[in-house]
């Protein structure tokens, strides 16, 4: 026996954010399936409705096969006309065909399907929301509607009715499909400053911006500029003064100035914000968020004079007149991941006085193995090569001449090719604190030894150069120079021999 196959579906629907017995325009809403419920006809054998991502799945079984409806209606925006709901409890929607909606009838013996077996699939059902009787192969769809149906208890829902007809049975599957109407609330933000292009930088900056808005969704509004960490949601940087917005729209020049710190994050955003004066939060935001990177920073981080040894604090003393090394320690922030390379620095000694200022003669050296150094957004003081080290001239160590004051101005050199800034902690003015020697005298002699250890001797024809020794010696101790008195004694050996 040949069984004959229909499919019919109908949608109707009730949006929950409008009131019954009015008429008004309300744009785009949107469709998602919630859930489905069945009705068995008589003969209709066991029905199942099963939820897929965008529809639902329905068989009804038919003697000895199964009949399947595949339904999808994927989560979409459908232009919507108007509503009039004047009819009390039923509305009608007009409604533009959806070409994301698909049904496939099938039935798990083949030869069930006879001359009806167009229907799976139907190329038709691309249209859109059809109404399927039990129509000829080919026949057109019908223009659809939405039929406003509101529940005994009290809820509203896009309803799509899908019958299974077979020769002696019916079965019908209703798919409930929450309605959302879309918002008209809107904020536009335009003529933003300053250019993002440039970054920022710390210290003040004024943000400023025009904002033009709509809203009819909630009462009352504030209108802001706002920056922030995130570019949505995110903590707040700083704002402008709440604008009291104007119903159903208006336009606003706002601006806010805000310090930025080395704790600012390295990305900001700047958006306006619409704010529901009812619930106190953000209710719209605006459709551009701009967003700001901070331009490249680099600075003297801080600075050592290092002889033997030195701490960040500067605790070891400077004696005068020894070999001193200024380590210059460079730092960045913004675009870390992309640090100046080859970053030098000038040194120069000025001394104050009543008679005004003099410049000290002499050029620090260099010590680092490459011709500047890498700047860093931490620079490690244990690590030699993440410094600028430089010998100091003998002549800058020396003790000051009464009633001067003296520094040593520092000068970064950063590549002429890259833009950072700001440029004012590209220098620095540093002061060394000299400590006089602890001894004074002219009287320290120290008598040198030869020593040969085991019967072997220093080779004699090389001699020993006591001046050097000497110098080495008024270098390393805090001792004025010439104040070391080396002389030659001969020679000892080790161990004493027997007896002496």
């Amino acid at each position: 026996m040949r069984t004959r196959l229909a499919v019919a579906c109908v949608l109707f629907t009730q949006p929950a954010a409008l009131l019954l017995g009015q008429s008004s325009p309300i744009g785009p809403a949107t469709l998602k399936i919630d859930h489905v419920n069945v009705s068995r006809g008589v003969n209709a054998g066991a029905t199942t409705a099963t939820l897929t991502a965008n529809g639902f799945t329905a068989t009804m079984a038919n003697g000895n096969s199964t009949v399947t409806l595949v339904v999808n209606l994927p989560v979409a925006t459908f232009p919507i006309a108007s509503l009039n709901t004047n009819s009390g409890l039923t509305g009608l929607l007009t409604v533009t065909p959806a070409a994301s909606f698909t049904a496939t009838l099938s039935n798990s013996d083949p030869t069930d399907f006879g001359p009806y077996a167009y229907l799976s699939p139907d190329p038709n059902l691309s249209y859109g929301l059809c109404f399927y009787g039990l129509r000829s192969p080919g026949a057109p769809c019908t223009t659809a509607s939405f039929e406003v149906v509101k529940n005994p208890d009290g809820s509203q829902y896009a309803v799509m009715e899908a019958q299974i007809v077979t020769a002696s049975a019916t079965a019908v599957f209703t798919a409930n499909y929450t309605f959302v109407a879309a918002t008209t609330d809107s904020l536009t933000l335009t003529n933003w400053s300053p250019d993002p292009a440039g970054g920022f930088s710390k210290g003040l900056i004024t943000f400023s911006g025009h904002v033009k808005y709509s809203f009819s969704s909630f009462t009352a509004a504030w209108v802001a500029l706002r920056l922030y960490d995130a570019p949505s949601g995110g903590n707040l940087l700083g704002s402008s003064n709440l604008i009291a917005a104007t119903r159903p729209s208006g336009e606003n020049d706002l601006d806010f100035t805000v310090q930025i710190g080395d704790d600012t994050p390295d990305t900001v955003y700047l958006r306006a914000v619409l704010i529901n004066r009812v619930t106190e939060t953000v209710a719209v935001n605006s459709d551009v968020v701009v967003a700001y990177n901070r331009a490249p920073d680099v600075s003297i981080d801080h600075v050592e004079f290092v002889q033997v040894n030195q701490d960040v604090a500067q605790k070891a003393i400077i004696q005068s007149g020894k070999p001193t090394v200024m380590r210059i320690f460079v730092k960045q922030v913004g675009s870390t991941d992309d640090p100046f390379q080859h970053v030098n620095a000038k040194l120069s000694k000025i001394c104050l006085s009543k008679d005004g200022a003099t410049v000290l003669s002499g050029v620090p050296q260099l010590l680092n193995s490459v011709n500047g150094i890498m700047a860093r957004e931490a620079p490690d003081r244990t690590l030699e090569s993440q410094s600028l080290n430089f010998l100091l001239p003998n002549r800058w160590t020396l003790p000051e001449p009464e009633g001067w004051t003296c520094h040593i101005h520092v000068e970064l050199q950063l590549p002429d090719a890259r833009a950072e800034g700001p440029k004012d902690n590209n220098e620095g003015d540093f002061y060394m604190l000299l400590a006089d020697p602890v001894f004074k005298t002219d009287d320290l002699f120290i008598q040198v030894y030869q020593v040969c250890v085991n019967g072997e001797c220093p080779d004699s024809s090389v001699g020993i150069n006591l001046d050097l020794g000497a110098l080495a010696m008024e270098q390393l101790y805090p001792v004025d120079f010439g104040a070391i008195h080396l002389s030659n004694r001969g020679t000892i050996a080790w161990p004493p021999p027997a007896g002496d």
